[in-house]
């Protein structure tokens, strides 16, 4: 059986790449955390991840296709949220329902964009 803590790496949902996924399967990792961050397009824009939501599903399948699991990272708070958003939010990461989550709170950092 193969060990499900063997490696892992971050990827962005929009940069994987035809090749690279086997590539890293053959290297030893099997799991890749996403910055998933948002379930709306307006609230990922907002901090440069301004991919359309079909990307997300399609990268989860390849990862999937490829033998490799998902940490999916998701952020709370961001500038554009509100109520709806962070229910939606809650709603994709329940549907996408990937081996693992990880659900954090905004942080602004010091001469950050959000900061300012």
């Amino acid at each position: 059986m193969e060990s499900l803590h063997a490696g892992w790496t971050y990827a962005r949902v929009y940069s994987i790449q035809e090749g690279m996924l086997s590539k890293l399967k053959a290297a030893g990792v099997n799991w890749l955390a996403l910055g998933i961050e948002a379930a709306s397009e307006k609230v990922r824009g907002n901090v440069q991840k301004g991919y359309h939501q079909e990307l997300i599903y399609q990268c989860i399948e390849q990862i999937t296709q490829a033998g490799m699991y998902v940490i999916a990272n998701y952020i709370f708070g961001l500038s554009e949220d509100d109520h709806q958003t962070m229910q939606d939010k809650l709603d994709l990461a329940l549907q996408l329902n990937c081996e693992f989550a990880n659900f954090y709170c905004t942080r602004a950092y010091h001469d950050s964009r959000l900061y300012e």
